[in-house]
């Protein structure tokens, strides 16, 4: 009897779970409190980051992408495990990387696609990439400190990580071209977008966003939460 009745509150305890994960006002409810939570923290300063960074979530790990005027200067992947930080870098733009990060140690685009660069301790290992996508070993002796000069990407992408993972997002896009408007992805079908006092939309486009950004509402000033339809929904 008490085998029966625990069997009946397991099975209620799973259909409350199933129900609710399915209910969509449920959902609407959980990402405007996101979204909100975002709104809050981000400000006209705060934001600029978002406009110099765009993030899309690759399994468990995250690629962030240095741009500016729509163009991609590097792409970096950034993942721990346990002791060991890793890095998959793919340069467009040496010259960019090196501004933005001085090192005593070239990375030679013209030979390797991608570079692996593993920090453990403080203690850096490369590996190059080339484009049949064989590795070579070019490092595994540098001392972190003689790498880079001032600022380091592994202290950078840290910090991206640490700020994404406090809000929640799993995407953030900002094209330039299109519009300063900045995009932040909280799932699939929730968008919650930046929408500055200065807004200007590329007037090729300006009436498809304005009735895109329509189908959502602003949960307040500057943000607009929306959800994408789906093929057959009312």
């Amino acid at each position: 009897m008490k085998a029966k009745f625990r069997l009946i509150i397991i099975l209620m305890l799973l259909h409350a779970v199933i129900t609710g994960c399915s209910d969509p006002k449920l959902e609407d409810k959980q990402r405007e409190i996101q979204a909100r939570k975002i709104a809050n923290r981000l400000d006209s300063n705060s934001i600029k980051v978002f406009r110099e960074w765009n993030y899309f979530q690759r399994g468990e790990a995250g690629i962030w992408s240095r741009i500016s005027n729509d163009s991609v200067y590097y792409n970096c992947l950034y993942r721990t495990d346990k002791d060991t930080v890793k890095l998959n870098i793919y340069i467009g733009e040496p010259n960019k990387f090196e501004k933005d990060f001085p090192t005593n140690y070239i990375l030679d685009i013209t030979k390797y696609q991608r570079f692996n660069i593993s920090k453990y301790d403080q203690t850096i290992r490369i590996i190059g990439v080339d484009n049949v996508g064989r590795g070579h070993l070019l490092t595994d002796s540098l001392r972190f400190k003689d790498v880079f000069k001032s600022a380091n990407l592994f202290d950078k992408l840290g910090a991206l990580n640490k700020l994404r993972d406090s809000l929640g997002f799993y995407k953030v896009t900002y094209i330039k071209r299109l519009g300063n408007f900045i995009e932040f992805s909280l799932s699939a079908r929730y968008i919650l977008t930046y929408l500055p006092d200065d807004l200007n939309l590329d007037p090729q486009v300006k009436n498809i966003w304005l009735s895109e950004f329509a189908t959502g509402k602003m949960i307040q000033k500057y943000w607009n939460l929306r959800k994408l339809r789906v093929q057959g929904e009312n």
